[in-house]
């Protein structure tokens, strides 16, 4: 009887006390308070992440003086990223984003369309016009073709 009676007490006083839910949304709601007026994560802030990942995945080929660089490389990503996720300074770091987007965003684009290049690759060849700089997709296996720009209308002569 004592025991039951003392589990039942145990049981209430923990539900009161420590209900998930309630816990749950009391952190979620520490967490918004704490990050309002912050800036937050954005592209810079995904970069510096992969670039501290890149190091700590290197760090376990190389050799000693360069794991010792890495890791502490590593270490400034991650400083500067958690930095930029909790400043106040919004516009500063919206102008970082901007500047890292301009040097990052001419290499996405080079890769996404060597994307679709290397998927036609076996059908295709890829190739840019030697007057305009379009680039003009030909069919593979026809030897030696005249090719026509669509843009400027200059006739050349390709192995294909």
């Amino acid at each position: 009887m004592l025991f039951t009676l003392c589990s039942y007490i145990e049981a209430w006083s923990y539900g009161k006390l420590f209900n998930e839910k309630r816990m749950g949304d009391w952190i979620m709601n520490w967490f918004r308070r704490m990050m309002a007026g912050r800036y937050g994560m954005d592209q810079l802030g995904y970069g510096l992440l992969v670039g501290c990942m890149l190091c700590i995945l290197l760090r376990g080929i190389c050799k000693e003086s360069a794991a010792a660089f890495l890791s502490i490389l590593a270490v400034v990503f991650l400083g500067f990223c958690y930095y930029r996720i909790f400043s106040h300074n919004i516009p500063r770091r919206q102008l970082e984003n901007q500047r890292f987007l301009q040097w990052w965003y001419p290499i996405a684009q080079w890769f996404s369309g060597r994307k679709g290049a290397f998927a036609e690759m076996q059908n295709y060849k890829h190739m840019k016009c030697p007057h305009c700089g379009q680039k003009i997709r030909i069919p593979r296996g026809r030897g030696k073709v005249s090719v026509t720009c669509p843009s400027c209308h200059e006739s050349f002569i390709k192995k294909v």
